[in-house]
């Protein structure tokens, strides 16, 4: 598990390759606009049956722009051939209900989405395969 950094996030590959996680340290303009750019390389390139993919924002203050929100939109739709699961690790509850309204109104029916304070809980629910 060796972390490629970025400015602004690390990408590790967790549970041998089968998860994606994106861990971030701030979530400005110039940051959430190369995470953007990663991740359409990353899912082009992705191997497995299923996208698993991991959004850690705790180190970012718990709060997320509208930028971010409607920058993440769109990726919902990459490879829409692969099933995937999509955990969001936050340390706030306002960031929670943030994050949780912006899930709701972009339904996606290949791709869960969860939010998570527990790494453990987090990757258990990534790989699991229902």
């Amino acid at each position: 598990m060796v972390a490629e950094i970025k400015a602004g996030f690390e990408i590790e590959r967790l549970a041998d390759g089968k998860i994606l996680a994106y861990r971030f340290s701030d979530i400005y303009r110039t940051t959430v606009d190369a995470w953007v750019e990663s991740i359409k390389v990353e899912y082009a390139a992705w191997q497995g049956e299923q996208l698993r993919t991991m959004l850690d924002l705790r180190r970012t203050g718990g709060v997320v722009s509208i930028y971010a929100i409607n920058a993440a939109r769109p990726l919902a739709a990459l490879r829409p051939e692969l099933r995937g699961r999509l955990a969001i690790m936050v340390q706030s509850r306002i960031a929670a209900q943030i994050i949780g309204a912006a899930i709701r109104t972009n339904y996606n029916p290949t791709r869960r989405r969860m939010l998570f304070s527990d790494e453990r809980m987090a990757v258990d629910w990534l790989l699991r395969s229902d």
